[in-house]
């Protein structure tokens, strides 16, 4: 079998963004390396949420439908095990899909996962299909 290896924020995105003369090139031979079975590597949920942040921010200000396209292609790679995966791929959808914060998302699909139920004072839950959000109560006991 392949060595894992993990792989940081920096790599994904000069692979997507193509934006440094050697970066880009090397990340990209990389994650071909990667999809080949030469080796195998894996990614974890803060990776992806920092991706989200940097490709949305005034530098690069994708779309969240592009962002959404672009990460979800990533993490189908073969030979990349992500951590999270379903969780993710799901949090992308709802990210796009309903324009709400990523980590909102990120939470609110493994709330869904997990029986549907959160709690919390963000009103972005009540926009997810099968999440009930709670809001805490003082003196609750």
């Amino acid at each position: 079998m392949a060595t894992e290896v993990l792989l940081d924020t920096n790599v994904f995105l000069r692979h997507l963004l193509q934006d440094h003369p050697e970066q880009s090139p090397a990340s990209t031979a990389l994650l071909e390396r990667i999809e080949s079975g030469v080796l195998a590597g894996w990614v974890t949920p803060m990776a992806v949420a920092e991706m989200v942040w940097v490709l949305s921010g005034s530098t690069y200000g994708l779309t969240r439908d592009d962002i959404r396209d672009g990460l979800s292609a990533l993490l189908e790679l073969p030979g990349l095990r992500v951590v999270d995966n379903r969780a993710l791929r799901r949090a992308l959808e709802l990210y796009a899909s309903l324009s709400i914060d990523f980590i909102d998302a990120y939470h609110g699909a493994l709330a869904e996962a997990a029986g549907g139920v959160v709690y919390s004072f963000d009103r972005d839950f009540d926009r997810i299909p099968g999440v009930t959000r709670l809001t805490p109560e003082a003196g609750a006991g």
